[in-house]
């Protein structure tokens, strides 16, 4: 009968002669012989095992061998498994090559190793915990084969350790902190690791590269080329004809940044400034004026119809830069209906003269037609030599006058009284090259004409701000805006300059009841040409637009004609930047510019989560070469961690494991942690041995053989 009165007593173990073993515990009777059957009851582990007959082995007796095959087939699996590190560490490496590298293509090695990564922190994982796993469990089969053996704490913390889960739970339930319990959890902690390494390791960023370059512009303030009677004369092939196109194109030009060619327009300051209700009024500035937004454009926001030529631009981005330039500006102190009936004959000897001590004269061109003339005051004739020295040497001059008289049909005059001065600006400019240019490219080097190379042509140009500036980039020092184009060449410029205007439509005046389209274009500036007597567009010029309108078109005009006769074929499309053109033409001068690239997507590498790919997949595949190695030595059947190494002859040896029944795993575990257990021959005198667990120390126990039978 048992006593139950102390449950809890530990057990002692003791052994007697012969094969009946007995426990004393005080209150309770260990096993013992049955007097009816005269045979002895004993607890499983100290079973007495079976008598083997003599001669030849059991049938059910099977040889421990290891087959070569089986051998090195679980080798092979586990070499699998390094094979997959090695491929990690490979992928590592083609990222590392692909830095820098261009993903704008959908199958560039960038996009493929992104996508490849998506996926690493699901298979690195799995791969992790089944390399770690397998080689833990095998680690324990082979220690536990061994003579020395392996305590039970060992064992049960190689054995509970085939998941991050179960290495953290078997750690806490042990109570014990030791160094093969932090290595153990230290290599489970690289399974995620590796994952996420392995996906941040590459990303593919949005860049726009910035870098610097040299761009060539023409000169805005530059003699005009026409200017004496036979180049006047040719004008009318040259000029005229570019400036009637971009006459007629005003409604296509109305909200664009650049002229027909592709020229980049610079903005009216005096208009953005009256808009933005700023107080200056001068082009005379000491330093450079504020920046101003350049509003969305209209036919206002610009003061000539054509624009500065641009070159050397970048193929692909945006290039960004600062363009100076100037432009003919029209101020019109006098403007409005004259009680004239006719125009004015300056040729008369009672006509009014421009009055100072500059200007002496008037010249009118002849008119073509009977609905406008121009006048222009001229330099007086001992001035004439004198320009070019003025210009140098910085001595001011009146601002040169311009007279308009243009009649109706029913006989109003509108006469406007106008100085012409010089505005000085620098804009802003942002030009994005345009995917498919519309021109070929030429080489930079060559001595040839190469203005599609880069020209402002083949982008899309925008102004976003303007300023006043001093007129440096024309002279140190800068001009008096009272000094214009008109005055940097010869004193027949100006002439000329009206003699176009008034002859850009002459073939009009030979079409019936046909309206001057200059005139026009002050009012209806998209319907200039065609525009007929009595028709909507045949109207008091004076009673139809205000003032600031009409200084503004008529400066389109004569600046259109002005920036077109410094170099037609600059404007039209052959702007010859070459260095001997650029050595021997003072229209053409240098600027710099900012490139930003177009925008690409740009392989990068984390070199910290490269470092951690690196050693996360390192640790698989020494993990994967480590267990492969162990099976090349491990004989013991592999029963640890199963249900079946309950079913062992076990023989755990007197004294040493004594426990309650009640007890869980991790409890008998932990109470028997320095405990070595070793896998054996419990059997060794037998003629088929038998293979169970025991401690070490116990005699009766033999290692493992290679080619003994056992049953």
């Amino acid at each position: 009968m048992q006593n139950l009165a102390n449950p809890h007593t530990a057990p002692v173990y003791t052994h007697l002669p012969g094969d009946e073993a007995y426990m004393i515990q005080s209150g309770m009777a260990w096993p013992q012989k049955s007097p009816a059957t005269s045979e002895t009851s004993y607890w499983p582990h100290e079973m007495p095992l079976p008598q083997e007959p003599a001669g030849l082995p059991p049938p059910e007796a099977k040889q421990l061998i290891v087959g070569r095959a089986s051998k090195y087939a679980f080798f092979l699996v586990d070499l699998c498994m390094t094979v997959l590190g090695v491929l990690f560490l490979t992928f590592g490496w083609l990222v590392f090559k692909a830095d820098g590298s261009n993903a704008d293509s959908k199958n560039s090695w960038g996009r493929r190793l992104d996508r490849i990564a998506q996926y690493t922190p699901t298979v690195f994982p799995v791969l992790f915990g089944a390399a770690l796993g397998g080689a833990l469990r095998r680690y324990a089969t082979f220690r536990v084969q061994t003579r020395s053996g392996i305590s039970v704490a060992t064992l049960e913390q190689y054995i509970g350790s085939q998941s991050i889960y179960r290495a953290v739970a078997t750690h806490v339930k042990l109570r014990s902190v030791n160094l093969l319990g932090v290595f153990i959890l230290l290599l489970w902690c690289l399974s995620p690791l590796g994952g996420q390494a392995a996906l941040r390791v590459i990303r593919l960023v949005s860049e726009q590269p910035a870098s610097t370059t040299g761009l060539y512009a023409m000169q805005t303030f530059q003699e005009y080329q026409y200017g004496f009677a036979l180049q006047a004369q040719e004008s009318l092939l040259t000029v005229k004809y570019p400036t009637v196109a971009a006459i007629m194109s005003a409604s296509l030009l109305n909200k664009r940044n650049q002229d027909l060619w592709g020229n980049v327009r610079l903005p009216s300051i005096e208009m953005i400034e009256q808009a933005g209700g700023t107080n200056s009024s001068s082009n005379d500035v000491a330093a450079d004026g504020p920046w101003l937004d350049v509003p969305t454009p209209t036919n206002l926001t610009y003061p000539s119809l054509v624009g500065v030529p641009v070159n050397n631009l970048s193929a692909s981005g945006t290039n960004q830069f600062v363009l100076p330039g100037s432009y003919l500006a029209v101020s019109c102190p006098v403007y409005g209906l004259s009680a004239q009936t006719t125009f004015t004959n300056y040729t008369a000897e009672n006509v009014t003269e421009p009055g100072g001590d500059f200007d002496c004269t008037w010249y009118a061109p002849l008119r073509s037609t009977m609905y406008l003339q121009l006048a222009v005051s001229l330099p007086c004739a001992d001035a004439k030599t004198g320009v070019t020295e003025m210009l140098t040497n910085e001595i001011t001059r009146p601002a040169r006058r311009l007279i308009w008289e243009s009649l109706s049909s029913e006989g109003n005059l509108t006469r406007a009284e106008c100085l012409l001065t010089t505005t000085y600006v620098e804009a802003d400019v942002n030009c994005t090259a345009n995917s498919s240019p519309s021109t070929g490219t030429n080489s930079s080097s060559s001595d040839d004409m190469d203005s599609s190379n880069g020209s402002s042509g083949s982008s899309t140009c925008t102004p976003s701000r303007v300023r006043r500036s001093r007129s440096s980039h024309v002279r140190a020092g800068g001009f008096d805006s009272n000094w214009t184009v008109l005055d940097a060449g010869t004193t027949n410029d100006a002439s000329a300059l009206l003699y176009l205007v008034t002859m850009l439509f002459s073939e009009s005046g030979s079409v019936m009841e046909a309206l001057d389209p200059i005139p026009v274009y002050m009012a209806f500036p998209f319907h200039a040409v065609g525009a007929s007597v009595s028709s909507p567009y045949d109207t008091v010029l004076a009673d139809t637009v205000d003032v600031t309108t009409f200084e503004l078109r008529l400066a389109q005009v004569l600046n259109t004609i002005l920036i077109i006769g410094t170099v037609p074929q600059y404007l039209t499309g052959a702007f010859n930047t070459s260095a001997a053109a650029r050595q021997d033409n003072s229209a053409i001068f240098d600027i710099p510019a900012s490139v930003i690239a177009k925008p690409r997507i740009i392989v990068h590498y984390s070199p910290v989560w490269l470092v951690f790919l690196t050693i996360c997949s390192l640790a698989v595949v020494l993990t994967g070469i480590f267990s492969g190695v162990l099976h090349l030595f491990i004989i013991a059947p592999d029963v640890l961690e199963t249900i079946a190494v309950a079913f062992l002859p076990n023989r755990l040896g007197p004294g040493r494991i004594a426990g309650n029944s009640t007890w869980s795993g991790s409890e008998w575990a932990r109470k028997h942690k320095h405990v070595r257990l070793v896998l054996g021959d419990v059997a060794p005198d037998a003629e088929a041995g038998r293979i169970g667990l025991t401690t070490v120390g116990n005699q009766s126990v033999a290692p493992l053989k290679l080619g003994r039978w056992y049953m």
